[in-house]
């Protein structure tokens, strides 16, 4: 459990730093400040032109002082938009990223493009300066560009490619940020609108025929074994369940698509390449549904913790919202929540309480970890217990009048998540019910 415990301070520090919402598992065991990976795909669309007709200068805040729009740098689409190349430049930051030109709905248009520049502004400089990660004595290095990598009506896909460095760090890091939109809705793409994220994933990921990264250019067979050795390696290390927590936290930027494929981008050795991405042909089409995938989350949540329980076919889950909003409690299947909690949504840490006990039990040799909550003349327990090496998973449901008690059992070779980002949240909200 300690090990465990490592791994999530590391993974924190890392989702702080915003290199970047990628939380990828063997970033983990390195400890360096990666963010994703990029491939050696070519963009499903013609060239960049590289001519430059203008330049214009911004002022903006602190962090952002200059802005340069290259209105010539041009990909022609087969749709009804043309994809142009906008830079930001301050000191050692230098970022390329893609804005539309030419939808015939403006005001979409606007939308759309400020979607962009926020999103990689603020992943990529803005939440590193304002969470001290990077300051006016370590100052961040960062050279950024991006390809398209699908280009529709419906749905357009960018594979941000670059390298970061933050003074005082053992080397630059490579890395990979993907951004993917539903053009017609204005907002992003998440991993689970196009797979569920789950053991079956984890498999193709390591049968992908292709695995690339476009900082090392062509990667031989052996360069690509060496890879997929070093994942099974994490794998057996940090379990399949540790892994799909984290691709859920990576999911809104751990992946692009093409016409053909979905790649998914995991972070791996600096020896390696810092990252790679892995090609699953034929996971490409998006649902642009809000649905539930199989952890009981929706897009827009990450996975805490998950388990199948031992004497139904359903789930038990706690997901919470990417921004940290709302905590929720689910229990049913992606095809029917039987039961949610709390209905109201909004600010619902206050429903919770968090226990973690290193020394527990009889022999204060366990370790427990409990959610609970109060739902009518109810109280539910969600537990993970760790004693002589076992572990156990469930829920307790206490009926409040008759005190009676009610143990549901989990199997816990499905248990996938982990509990540090409630940990630290409940530290920094009031949390009393």
């Amino acid at each position: 459990m300690k090990n465990q415990k490592q791994l999530q301070n590391i993974y924190f520090y890392k989702s702080k730093t915003s290199f970047i919402i990628l939380l990828l598992v063997t970033l983990l065991l390195n400890g360096c400040a990666n963010s994703s990976p990029p491939p050696n795909q070519e963009p499903t669309v013609p060239e960049v032109s590289k001519e430059v007709n203008s330049k214009k200068e911004t002022a903006t805040n602190e962090n952002q002082v200059t802005t340069i729009e290259n209105t010539a740098s041009t990909i022609e689409s087969d749709n009804s938009y043309q994809i142009v190349t906008k830079e930001y430049n301050k000191d050692n930051i230098h970022i390329k990223y893609p804005q539309l030109s030419g939808l015939s709905d403006e005001k979409k248009q606007t939308a759309l493009n400020e979607f962009i520049e926020n999103d990689i502004l603020d992943s990529q400089v803005n939440r590193i300066y304002e969470s001290n990660i990077a300051n006016e004595t370590t100052p961040l290095s960062l050279d950024l560009d991006y390809q398209v990598k699908l280009s529709t009506p419906d749905v357009l896909s960018f594979a941000f490619e670059g390298s970061s460095y933050i003074e005082g760090g053992a080397h630059p890091n490579s890395f990979l940020y993907g951004l993917t939109l539903d053009l017609q809705n204005q907002k992003k793409l998440y991993l689970s609108n196009f797979t569920d994220i789950n053991m079956e994933l984890i498999e193709k990921i390591k049968n992908a025929k292709t695995v690339s990264n476009q900082s090392l250019g062509d990667i031989n067979d052996e360069m690509a074994e060496s890879i997929k050795t070093y994942l099974n390696n994490n794998l057996e290390t940090l379990g399949t369940g540790f892994m799909i927590w984290s691709l859920e936290h990576g999911s809104e930027s751990n992946f692009y698509v093409t016409d053909e494929s979905l790649f998914v981008s995991l972070d791996v050795g600096h020896v390696l390449g810092d990252y790679a991405a892995f090609e699953i042909p034929g996971l490409n089409i998006a649902n642009f549904a809000q649905t539930y995938n199989s952890n009981l989350c929706l897009p827009t949540e990450n996975l805490v913790v998950r388990f199948d329980m031992k004497d139904s076919d359903k789930t038990l889950a706690v997901c919470m919202d990417k921004q940290k909003n709302y905590l929720v409690y689910r229990f049913g299947t992606k095809d029917k929540i039987e039961f949610e909690y709390p209905e109201k949504k909004d600010n619902s840490w206050s429903n919770f309480s968090y226990l973690h006990q290193d020394n527990a039990g009889e022999s204060q040799s366990e370790t427990l970890t409990t959610l609970t909550f109060q739902n009518g003349d109810y109280e539910y327990v969600v537990y993970e217990r760790l004693a002589n090496q076992t572990t156990f998973v469930g829920v307790k449901i206490i009926n409040l009048s008759t005190k009676k008690e009610t143990d549901r059992q989990g199997d816990a070779s499905t248990f996938a998540g982990v509990w540090y980002d409630v940990e630290e949240t409940y530290k920094n909200v009031s949390t009393t019910p």
